[in-house]
């Protein structure tokens, strides 16, 4: 099966998108469709494009992005990391400073072990004051975390939408249970095995 180009699918958005000027019937409301309208999963029509939302597209496209042995619902538990480096708010970045030999960043945690922000070399490299920085003045914060039990999709979409490099996974109580990374996430979605 030929593969479409990122092109040709960039296209057939625009032109999905163009298409508010056809009117469509919400499905069950008796009235006959113009067309073949395409449904997306929330219920929103081509006319209401400006509520088009990433999810939706993911849905949609999702058959034509993703090769076959891609899987994107794979659960994050699955993918995720479990040796995790983390940070407190009040060390200076010169104490974690050594982990940025072999990560690009690491989930900031409080003294009951709940993720409250994240601290990436970008981050580090906005401190006025260097390693004496504390980590609480550069860390990102609220952090963008997900539960183990969402997949690779979840993340995929939360990555492009907050642009963003690595998702903490967080247990019920907010706790690091492991971390995912682009890497992790493009593999996955490429059908690679993660180990």
């Amino acid at each position: 099966m030929l593969e479409p180009s990122m092109a040709a699918v960039l296209q057939e958005v625009s032109i999905f998108m163009q298409a508010s000027s056809i009117s469509i019937a919400a499905v069950g409301d008796g009235n006959e469709s113009i067309g073949s309208p395409t449904v997306l999963p929330s219920g929103e029509w081509p006319e209401n494009f400006s509520i088009l939302n990433f999810e939706d597209l993911s849905k949609h496209y999702e058959s034509v992005l993703f090769k076959e042995e891609a899987q994107p619902s794979t659960f994050l538990a699955d993918v995720m990391s479990t040796t995790i480096y983390t940070a407190r708010p009040g060390q200076r970045l010169e104490e974690i400073d050594h982990h940025f030999i072999h990560i690009s960043g690491l989930p900031v945690i409080n003294e009951n072990l709940e993720c409250i922000g994240v601290l990436s070399k970008k981050d580090k490299s906005k401190a006025t004051d260097g390693l004496n920085s504390k980590v609480q003045e550069v860390m990102s914060s609220p952090p963008i975390t997900l539960p183990a039990d969402k997949t690779v999709s979840d993340a995929a979409i939360l990555m492009l939408k907050h642009k963003i490099h690595r998702i903490p996974v967080v247990n019920h109580s907010r706790q690091v249970v492991g971390i995912v990374t682009r890497t992790d996430i493009f593999s996955a979605l490429e059908g690679k095995s993660s180990s």
